[in-house]
């Protein structure tokens, strides 16, 4: 059965007041399952990319994401091209 989303409304307009409240429901059920399968799917994504970074990478990344990456005074503006050179001189 593959109905338009005029074809439903009717369908759903000819139930009585209660069970129009159950197809609300339901409907809220299935958008917040939706939204953690999605929530999940993107944290595996996340771990799987966490697993492949180094350490340093992984470092890097946490920095960036709370946004502490370049936070140094007196840098040239490249501290996430150049960092090493900063924290630990010339290495």
């Amino acid at each position: 059965m593959n109905l338009s989303a005029q074809d439903i409304t009717a369908e759903i307009l000819t139930l009585p007041e209660q069970e129009q409240q159950e197809v609300a429901d339901f409907t809220e059920f299935l958008k917040t399952k939706l939204a953690r399968q999605q929530a999940k799917r993107f944290e595996s994504c996340q771990q799987t990319l966490s697993n492949q970074l180094t350490e340093g990478a992984r470092v890097l990344q946490v920095l960036e994401d709370v946004g502490l990456l370049g936070c140094m005074e007196g840098g040239d503006g490249k501290l996430s091209d150049d960092y090493k050179q900063h924290l630990w001189g010339n290495e």
